[in-house]
């Protein structure tokens, strides 16, 4: 959305050429980086995603990625995420960040909680209110207001109904587009889960609000 209203090139994943573009990644704070979005997500609801993203078959992911996921994470039932996800979680703020990323949630949110060259973006808002999350954001970085009937446009081209092809909520599991909701969290978290995510970020999630 942004670089469609910015009108400059989104490179995912790819280093860019040398020319203005809004560069996707999960990067942490760095006193170089200007103009900087940071989408925030709770944390809870980012565990969930990252279940079913990790360890079931999308149109994101590869066989090898599955395959090597699966192998750190011999559930005997990968389905039952209620049972499964305590375990996950300490795998994602334990073995997940020592062996790929070098981080996690928590990490990254600190890295960037305060700054002044990031716009906090946040999901939650982006789903209840798209267009004010969105001024906002852009007011922040541009100081001006933002051209409000071509971002409702643009909002509407990029809403989960147009890039799924499905209502919010509708879930599919083949699809990285799974679920498009917030607070999927409750219904999958055990008692134990919340007891696990607490103790790894449960500081960094009231920080949030």
């Amino acid at each position: 959305m942004l670089a469609d209203y910015y009108k400059v090139p989104f490179p995912r994943s790819i280093n860019p050429k040398i020319q203005p573009c809004i560069i996707h990644g999960h990067y942490l704070c760095s006193p170089f980086m200007k103009n900087v979005y940071v989408i925030v997500r709770d944390g809870r609801d980012v565990m969930v995603s990252a279940y079913y993203h990790l360890l079931f078959p999308n149109d994101k992911n590869s066989t090898f990625q599955l395959k090597k996921f699966r192998k750190s994470l011999s559930f005997s039932n990968y389905d039952n995420i209620y049972k499964n996800l305590p375990i996950f979680i300490e795998y994602m703020f334990e073995d997940f960040k020592k062996k790929w990323f070098g981080y996690n949630w928590k990490t990254f949110i600190e890295s960037w909680l305060g700054k002044k060259n990031a716009s906090f973006i946040y999901y939650e808002n982006l789903l209840n209110d798209p267009l004010n999350e969105m001024e906002k954001a852009i007011y922040k970085i541009d100081k001006k207001i933002p051209d409000k009937k071509r971002l409702k446009l643009i909002i509407n081209k990029y809403s989960f109904e147009n890039q799924a092809k499905r209502m919010r909520g509708h879930e599919k599991m083949n699809s990285f587009l799974r679920k498009g909701v917030a607070g999927d969290w409750k219904s999958k978290f055990s008692k134990d889960a919340k007891y696990v995510f607490y103790k790894y970020a449960g500081e960094t999630l009231i920080t949030l609000g």
